[in-house]
């Protein structure tokens, strides 16, 4: 698997966690499971072939339990166990991938799933996915051309076709940084959004990134109690499509470094996450 795609659902994780945690401060621990068509745009109207992903994710931060979390299991009907990796401290996460959708319904099928985090961790919410889920049409980038030429220092808009969910479904657009996997951008956006407008100075001239577009439908939702906290288990139905973005200088700065060239010769950056005070 590519490292962009891996970024990318990682990424996504992390907005699904952001945001069912953000609306009160008592909000717990979240357990996820996503079913994920990812491509990649390649032109005006040109992408590659659908990847089928399953995303699985405790995310065990809110509270922090005394000493860090050291394991999270998810089963679902088959009674086999998905055993999730350590993405960060007492986060873990799990992506499979398969070659179609039918593939992912009979590794994945319809049923209920049920997470555990641990040692110590609270009884999560279970959570169902429900029979012959399809996911949603895949997001386009309406304006594909325009991305090939970003200026950093200027702001940009991003335009692309409308999710048209429901209330509890939402748009997510993430900015990844290629090289270190740093997310710059993770933003929840509502489901008939058709832009999003990228601040000035948020890339770096230079730097490779990659753009995605998910819509995200909400399938179950579920809460569960412990202490003062309310734990959060959710079900989403997502398609993604993604980008690569290589900024580029000011015109001026671009001729600088053209002549610099010339005479040596050929020398050749939310829903923002949830806040852990």
């Amino acid at each position: 698997m590519r490292p962009s795609r891996t970024r990318a659902v990682a990424a996504l994780l992390a907005a699904l966690a952001a945001g069912g945690s953000a609306a009160a401060q008592d909000f717990g621990h979240s357990f996820t499971v996503v079913p994920l068509a990812l491509r990649q745009q390649t032109g005006e109207t040109t992408f590659s072939a659908n990847a089928y992903f399953m995303l699985l994710g405790i995310d065990g931060s809110v509270p922090a339990p005394p000493t860090p979390y050291t394991s999270a299991i998810v089963t679902g009907p088959t009674g086999v166990p998905d055993e999730l990796s350590a993405y960060s401290t007492n986060v873990f996460i799990a992506q499979r991938q398969f070659g179609s959708l039918t593939d992912l319904r009979t590794a994945y099928p319809a049923g209920t799933y049920s997470g555990v985090i641990g040692p110590g961790g609270p009884e999560l919410p279970g959570v169902a996915l429900p029979t012959d889920y399809a996911l949603p049409a895949s997001p386009v980038f309406t304006n594909y051309a325009a991305t090939r030429g970003i200026d950093p220092q200027q702001p940009f808009t991003f335009t692309f076709d409308p999710f048209g969910g429901s209330l509890l479904d939402s748009t997510v657009f993430s900015v990844i940084d290629t090289a270190t996997g740093a997310t710059v951008v993770l933003e929840s956006l509502d489901p008939a959004a058709t832009q999003f407008v990228l601040p000035a100075g948020t890339l770096t001239t230079g730097r490779n990134y990659t753009a995605t577009l998910y819509f995200v439908q909400v399938a179950d939702f579920k809460l569960s109690f412990s202490g003062d906290y309310i734990h959060v288990g959710q079900v989403s139905l997502d398609s993604a499509t993604t980008i690569t973005l290589t900024p580029v200088p000011e015109p001026a700065t671009a001729l600088v470094v053209g002549a610099a060239g010339i005479v040596a010769v050929g020398l050749v950056r939310r829903r923002s996450r949830r806040s852990t005070d």
